[in-house]
């Protein structure tokens, strides 16, 4: 996958920042603490990990072994994810 994130790197002269979510995870849902600094509101569930920050608009692309799982699905549904 890098091979090939590198060759539409080259061709469409675009940058490529890689990096880990400081979270170390994939992307589960959790619920949100009592001061929720991670885009949620309070009281509103929230994904963590690489989904997550997708889902956050931190990230435009992920390269990852990812699957669907339900709560991913529904959270992630809409286009922007």
């Amino acid at each position: 996958m890098v091979d090939f994130l590198s060759v539409l790197q080259s061709s469409l002269n675009f940058t490529v920042r890689r990096y880990s979510p400081e979270d170390g995870e994939w992307g589960l849902l959790k619920e949100p603490p009592a001061a929720n600094a991670t885009g949620g509101g309070a009281g509103e569930p929230y994904m963590s990990g690489l989904v997550g920050e997708l889902n956050r608009g931190l990230a435009d692309l992920c390269t990852a072994g990812l699957y669907v799982s339900r709560e991913r699905q529904v959270r992630c549904a809409r286009p922007a994810c």
